[in-house]
C-alpha cells in the first residue's frame, strides 16, 4: 500500500490551561525531517513529541505547532519586587531633594517604572500534561496518517495507468522490432555489395558479417530488462513499507534501458515511441518523490 507524504493532521483537546490545539503537516523530504514549534513550558517535551512522530513515519518533512488558547491571565501571577521599589522610592527622593524639586512620590509614578511588577508564570507539571497531550498527539498522527494513505491511493491509480501505458508502447516497439532488423540488414546488404562490386566475397561470410551488423540494431534485451522493471515496479506498488526511493530507482534504470533502444533501433517509429515513453517516465517519476 503506496503512502503519499504530502498530506495534514490536526486534533483538539483540554488542558488545566486551555484549549490545545495540535496541527501538522507533512510534505516530500529523501529523509524523516521533524519542526516543532511549541509553547515554551513544554519544550521538555520536545524530544518525546520526536520520538512519538519517528515512530509512526519514516519520511517526509513534517511540522507540527502545538497552540494553547485559554484566559491569558490563567497561571500567572504578578509579583511585586519590593527590594527594586525601595531602592526606587529612595533614588527619587534624593533627586527631589537635591534638586528642589516639588511633588509627592505617588503610586502611579511607582506603578510606571520598569521591572517593578512581573508577571511570573506559574509552574506546571509537565508529566501530568503529557498524559493528556500525547493521546491527542497521537490522534493527530492517526489524522495525517490517513490522508497520506487516501493520497497514497489515488497515487497509485495513476501509476498504474501509466504502467499500463508504458507497457503498451513496449509492445509497440516489439512489434517493429523485426521490421527494423529486416530494413537494416537488407540495407547493408545494399551497401557492401556496391563497394564490393568489383571484389569477390565468400557469400557465407557476407552473410555472416551482415547477420552480426543488423543484431546491432535489435533492441530485444532492452525490451526484455524494461518489462522486467515495471514487474518489479508493479509488485512494489502492491507492498506495504517505504518504497519511495526504490520506485525512483527503478524509474532511473527505466530511462537508461529507453535510452538504449533509442540509440540503437535508428528507426523513426521506434523514436517516437522512445519520446513516448520519457514523456511518461518522467511523470511518474513527479509522482515516486511524494511517495514515502
Amino acid at each position: 500500500m503506496l503512502k503519499s507524504m504530502t498530506a495534514f493532521g490536526r486534533a483538539n483537546g483540554e488542558l488545566p490551561c486551555g484549549l490545545l490545539t495540535i496541527e501538522m503537516k507533512s510534505v516530500n523530504h529523501r529523509y524523516l525531517d521533524i519542526s516543532l514549534r511549541l509553547p515554551k513550558k513544554y519544550t521538555p517535551l520536545e524530544e518525546r513529541i520526536r520520538k512519538k512522530i519517528a515512530s509512526q513515519f519514516s519520511r517526509g518533512r513534517i511540522e507540527i505547532m502545538l497552540q494553547v488558547n485559554g484566559d491569558a491571565t490563567k497561571g500567572q501571577n504578578l509579583e511585586l519586587d519590593t527590594g527594586l521599589a525601595a531602592a526606587y522610592h529612595r533614588i527619587l527622593g534624593r533627586l527631589k531633594e537635591q534638586f528642589d524639586l516639588k511633588g509627592e512620590i505617588e503610586l502611579s509614578l511607582m506603578a510606571s517604572l520598569k521591572d517593578l511588577i512581573l508577571i511570573k508564570e506559574e509552574e506546571i507539571d509537565v508529566e501530568k500534561d503529557w498524559e493528556i497531550i500525547e493521546p491527542i498527539l497521537v490522534e493527530g498522527m492517526s489524522s495525517m496518517e490517513q490522508m497520506r494513505i487516501e493520497e497514497g491511493r489515488a497515487l497509485y491509480a495513476d501509476l498504474i495507468k501509466r504502467l499500463d501505458l508504458l507497457s503498451s508502447l513496449v509492445n509497440d516497439i516489439q512489434n517493429r522490432v523485426p521490421e527494423v532488423i529486416k530494413v537494416c540488414r537488407d540495407k547493408l546488404q545494399e551497401r557492401i555489395k556496391t563497394l564490393l562490386e568489383d571484389i569477390e566475397v565468400d557469400p557465407m561470410r557476407l552473410a555472416q558479417e551482415v547477420a552480426i551488423m543488423a543484431d546491432r540494431s535489435d533492441v530485444t534485451e532492452e525490451l526484455v530488462r524494461i518489462r522486467s522493471h515495471f514487474d518489479q515496479f508493479r509488485g512494489l506498488t502492491d507492498t506495504d513499507g517505504v518504497v519511495g526511493r526504490k520506485l525512483d530507482f527503478l524509474i532511473q534504470e527505466m530511462h537508461r534501458e529507453v535510452n538504449t533502444i533509442g540509440s540503437k533501433a535508428g528507426d523513426a517509429f521506434i523514436s517516437h515511441k522512445v519520446v513516448d515513453i520519457k514523456c511518461e517516465l518522467e511523470k511518474m517519476r513527479e509522482q515516486v518523490q511524494n511517495i514515502e
